[in-house]
């Protein structure tokens, strides 16, 4: 698997953080929500999902990150005026370019998948099921 990587300007920080997807992220990935790429992939974006990527995909340039970090960047990321879609955006561009889509799910699968994320973040849909019910 190829290395993923894109870059994040959070509105409320004046430097761009590089994200990345990579072995330790989706590793990591799997480890904290408990399912497999497969299964992972396959739900609609939400926001603990945003949270958990850009969670994993900090980690390489923020040691220790933890979940409720992520979740105060995003939202210091949103109280200046930045929206969801920027942050969705760019995770799904280190997402691309890692292969990990094409990898776990095949390419006619993997552009479904796309879609449906694209559809999912440009529409502002959450998921409100509860990741463990």
């Amino acid at each position: 698997m190829p290395v993923g990587t894109s870059e994040l300007k959070l509105a409320h920080e004046k430097r761009a953080y590089q994200l990345r997807i990579d072995h330790n992220a989706i590793a990591d990935l799997e480890d904290m929500s408990g399912l497999g790429l497969g299964e992972f992939f396959r739900r609609q974006m939400s926001f603990a999902t945003r949270r958990l990527l850009l969670c994993v995909a900090l980690r390489h340039e923020r040691r220790g990150l933890q979940l409720a970090g992520a979740g105060l960047l995003i939202q210091q990321h949103v109280d200046a005026g930045g929206k969801l879609s920027e942050i969705d955006e760019a995770l799904g561009r280190a997402v691309e370019e890692s292969g990990v889509l094409r990898d776990v799910f095949g390419e006619d699968e993997k552009d479904d998948q796309e879609d449906d994320a694209a559809a999912a973040g440009s529409a502002g849909d959450v998921d409100p099921t509860p990741a463990n019910g």
